[in-house]
């Protein structure tokens, strides 16, 4: 009977490790793959560090920044978001990514980097093209935004003339309540007659 209960403590206690187990995994799995949490943790890492490290991670930073900026404003130009079509900008943005995400790996591996010459060649190296990127997205963040003021430009000007439309008949509306109204308080006029 005691072996009976021990028997099962123990395989409730490896289910529960198991558990744990599978959980943890799974958490971490989405933290890596979150872009977002990711960022935040770079941040962290960024924000302790010093020397040499600092620049690498502060440069893995702005990549990551400048990649994630790109990404929203793609999501914001979907068909369906906007009303206009992205055309090449979703493919380019892909290829924008894939390089960026081969200079993110080459900036991981500066990070352990213990040559100080070459960590100097490789940072002044991986600066320049992370700069390249950034300016690329910048330029693709640009081409939404145009997309995004043709589109507002002609929805404003059809709202601003439709709004003064009907501001107009709300005041000739007004104006012709106030003269009925009016006609009905002047003494001798035909409200007043018919009583």
């Amino acid at each position: 009977m005691l072996t009976g209960a021990l028997i099962t403590f123990a395989a409730i206690v490896l289910a529960g490790a198991i558990a744990v187990g599978v959980t943890a995994r799974v958490v971490y799995l989405r933290i890596s793959r979150s872009r977002a949490l990711a960022l935040s943790l770079l941040r962290a890492r960024a924000s302790f560090s010093l020397g040499s490290r600092r620049k690498v991670l502060k440069l893995r930073v702005r990549l990551n920044e400048t990649v994630l900026s790109g990404q929203t404003a793609l999501a914001l130009a979907a068909p369906g978001a906007s009303g206009s079509a992205p055309g090449e900008l979703p493919g380019l943005f892909a290829r924008i990514d894939a390089e960026a995400a081969v200079i993110d790996r080459q900036l991981t591996l500066l990070e352990s980097e213990t040559d100080a010459r070459a960590l100097g060649a490789g940072i002044l190296t991986a600066r320049g093209r992370v700069d390249r990127v950034c300016t690329m997205v910048t330029h693709l963040r640009g081409a939404v935004a145009d997309g995004f003021a043709e589109v507002n430009e002609g929805s404003l000007d059809a709202l601003g003339r439709e709004v003064d439309r009907e501001v107009a008949a709300h005041y000739a509306g007004a104006e012709q309540w106030r003269s009925f109204t009016m006609r009905e308080h002047v003494p001798g006029s035909r409200a007043k007659q018919g009583v």
